[in-house]
């Protein structure tokens, strides 16, 4: 009896791990920056946002994300490439997530992107998404810094009114990245207070996948 439980356990492992099963798995595409990275995926990929989605929620993760990733500047090959990947007839995406944002408000140490700038490209990247892949806009995260002001005059606060208003009037839906986390520090946060630990990374990532299950479709 315990044989034929086991070969019986052990054919569904291999068909839960079958590639037809793996076709089946929703597949997001998540563009963003270090934070989005994760919080030392070189380290260990086990505590990465991708790892998390992919292990626990059965969800496929292309990951399109860089360190001081932004909307504008240097932003062309990485955005340029997520078009061409959305619009991969083979890839089949069903939700794509931006969390950008941080660092348009802080670039070249304060300098900001304007925010007109900064919207246009936005909304831009928005118009080339395919009209059936779900959007979601996440905004900037807490850091603790970002009641400073940059050399336009404006905080991080601004620049998560300008996503908000930016996707909403492309018809996507924003999740309010602010509120993830209470506090900037211990234990979800590293010394630097802008990139996660690991706690903090699956915090973010369930705070995500509960946002964005409620709201789909």
């Amino acid at each position: 009896m315990k044989v034929h439980y086991r070969i019986a356990r052990l054919f569904l492992l291999l068909l839960l791990a079958s590639p037809a099963s793996l076709a089946e798995s929703p597949r997001w595409v998540l563009i963003g920056d270090s934070i989005i990275v994760s919080s030392k995926p070189e380290k260990d990929v086990r505590q990465s946002m991708a790892y998390f989605l992919e292990r626990y929620h059965g969800v496929s993760v292309s990951l399109l994300a860089a360190g001081g990733q932004t909307m504008v500047t240097g932003a062309a090959p990485l955005l340029g490439g997520a078009v061409n990947y959305l619009h991969g007839p083979s890839q089949q995406v069903s939700v794509l997530v931006i969390a950008l944002g941080t660092n348009d408000w802080w670039l070249d140490a304060g300098v900001g992107v304007p925010p007109d700038d900064f919207t246009q490209a936005y909304a831009a990247f928005l118009q080339q998404v395919p009209p059936e892949i779900a959007v979601y806009c996440v905004t900037p995260i807490t850091r603790h810094d970002e009641a400073a002001r940059n050399a336009q005059g404006l905080d991080l606060d601004a620049y998560r009114d300008l996503v908000s208003e930016t996707c909403s009037a492309a018809g996507a839906t924003v999740l309010a990245g602010e509120l993830v986390f209470d506090t900037v520090g211990e234990p979800d946060f590293v010394e630097d207070g802008v990139h996660l630990t690991p706690a903090g990374t699956w915090k973010y990532t369930q705070w995500l996948w509960r946002q964005i299950t409620y709201l789909a479709p």
